[in-house]
């Protein structure tokens, strides 16, 4: 049994914390907007490409392609209890993401209706992987390593290592750096 956090766990980890940085700023935007800033829209659809891309092609990718494989190879079955429940999880905030994107693709300013689609989804989104984060932290990642053995860990390490170099890359990376240091300022300028 793995006494300590491994490698790809606390990879997994520190992309949480980076997406709730996100997730705070997006609560203060949402608090905040008013619906006729000239900017609204494209913050957005900023929104929603960080969270498609980091958080779900990147993070969750690793999650369900990687770990969770190896989860259910150890025993734990996907179909039913913490894997499905993180799975489901993924699939909601999908739909909430392409909530958000519908609303960011949009064209002028954006209307009441829009508004108060974009404050209920992103409230709904926020609560929701806030939530599922915690499950994760508190109690998946803990029975990852109770059931997976050292080695199973290194060959993560070099799978996880790989996921990053051939599918998403230094540049979506640095995009996404760049992008969610925009998403804070934004945020901000709104209190």
């Amino acid at each position: 049994m793995v006494t300590t956090l491994t490698g790809p766990i606390e990879l997994l980890m520190e992309e949480h914390r980076n997406i709730e940085k996100i997730l705070a700023a997006l609560s203060r935007f949402a608090a905040g907007i008013t619906g006729d800033g000239e900017g609204d829209r494209e913050t957005v659809a900023m929104f929603a490409e960080f969270f498609r891309s980091y958080a779900d092609a990147c993070h969750h990718g690793k999650e369900e392609d990687l770990l969770f494989v190896e989860m259910t190879r150890a025993g734990m079955p996907a179909d039913g209890g913490p894997i499905a429940v993180m799975l489901q999880e993924h699939t909601m905030g999908r739909e909430l993401v392409g909530e958000l994107g519908t609303i960011g693709r949009g064209k002028g300013p954006l209307t009441q209706d829009e508004l108060a689609d974009f404050r209920r989804a992103s409230g709904d989104f926020v609560d929701l992987l806030s939530e599922h984060i915690k499950k994760e932290d508190g109690a998946l990642y803990p029975m990852a390593e109770q059931i997976l053995p050292e080695s199973v860990f290194e060959d993560l390490q070099t799978k996880f290592n790989d996921f990053e170099q051939n599918r998403v890359g230094d540049k979506m990376h640095e995009h996404m750096r760049s992008l969610a240091d925009s998403l804070v300022t934004r945020a901000a300028a709104l209190e």
